[in-house]
């Protein structure tokens, strides 16, 4: 399985939080750092969100970036405070080749480690490409590769 993992752009700040939406600098993160992902076999064969608006923004600005047609799906494990082994168990559960999930700190930065043993500082509109082993059944942590990142430019 090919994962990316994705923290949503630039938010404003209001209240309550899980009402946040992207400020203009946010969207414009999420465009700039989704038009680089050129490489054909990363393109998301499933895009999850975290059912926060500003990353449900992000997924749609993803999508609509990636011409992706199918419906985003939203995990409530992918909240800032999300369980990286319950998020785990999700994707073993997962029949996706390469899957997108929108996310937030300090879960992405927590997973990446839990994943990959690596230590990354996320941005907003960061992205990581993970590829994990073939049987996620078997999978333990630390065992994932990080193959590349893609921090904000913008």
């Amino acid at each position: 399985m090919r994962l990316i993992l994705m923290r949503h752009g630039d938010a404003l700040e209001t209240r309550p939080d899980a009402s946040r939406a992207l400020s203009p600098l946010g969207r414009a993160e999420v465009r700039c750092n989704v038009m680089r992902l050129q490489d054909p076999c990363w393109r998301p064969s499933m895009i999850a969100t975290s059912p926060l608006l500003r990353a449900v923004e992000t997924g749609q600005i993803v999508g609509d970036c990636l011409a992706y047609s199918e419906p985003l799906v939203t995990w409530d494990v992918l909240v800032p405070s999300g369980d990286c082994l319950l998020l785990l168990r999700e994707l073993t559960v997962c029949d996706e080749q390469t899957l997108l999930l929108v996310t937030h700190q300090p879960l992405m930065s927590r997973f990446i480690e839990y994943l990959t043993g690596e230590s990354v500082r996320v941005n907003t509109a960061y992205m990581a490409g993970i590829n994990l082993n073939e049987n996620l059944d078997e999978f333990s942590p630390s065992k994932g590769q990080l193959q590349w990142f893609l921090d904000t430019l913008v």
